[in-house]
């Protein structure tokens, strides 16, 4: 959450024995799916998440950037989170993540995973809903209160899926 926090949001992705504490309340069940996004793909956070989700019998599926990952140095956890994965999906990203050098720095800005990882959650959010609308699944769709009858819409939904997340 770097743009609350920076120094906190890097505290917490690299300290042990925060995950049990941020999964834990929404009850995972065996057979349930988590994604994990970890530009980097070695903080401590992510990687000890998917390795607490994994025990407790989830399928966890990450998006990483694997050239970025091979050369970050390792988390106390000892391993990178496509090392821990079911399924990892490469979001193609450059060590560093940012993409457009500054003249004058060794640095540089513009990082491609904001962008690449949206892209790749839009993508897998709407090949799930049509493999679920195949299934006959009551796809829980929710619509841009833009929308005649969206809000009404909405609250239906809402109201049922917020037993399983209390956050909607």
């Amino acid at each position: 959450m770097l743009h609350e926090n920076p120094p906190l949001s890097g505290f917490l992705e690299r300290n042990l024995g925060l995950a049990p504490l941020l999964l834990n309340p929404y009850q995972p069940q065996p057979g349930e799916m988590i994604l994990i996004y970890s530009n980097s793909g070695v903080n401590a956070l992510p990687v000890e998440m998917a390795i607490t989700a994994k025990e407790k019998g989830m399928q966890v599926v990450t998006i990483c950037a694997r050239a970025y990952a091979r050369i970050a140095p390792l988390s106390p956890v000892g391993k990178r989170l496509y090392e821990v994965a079911d399924f990892d999906i490469d979001n193609g990203g450059v060590p560093g993540d940012a993409i457009i050098p500054v003249e004058g720095t060794n640095w540089k800005v513009s990082p491609s995973s904001t962008i690449i990882n949206a892209l790749l959650w839009n993508c897998l959010l709407t090949e799930t809903v049509f493999l679920l609308q195949q299934k006959g699944v009551e796809l829980p769709l929710i619509a841009s209160l833009n929308m005649e009858g969206a809000a009404e819409h909405n609250k239906v939904i809402l109201d049922k899926w917020r037993k399983v997340n209390p956050y909607l």
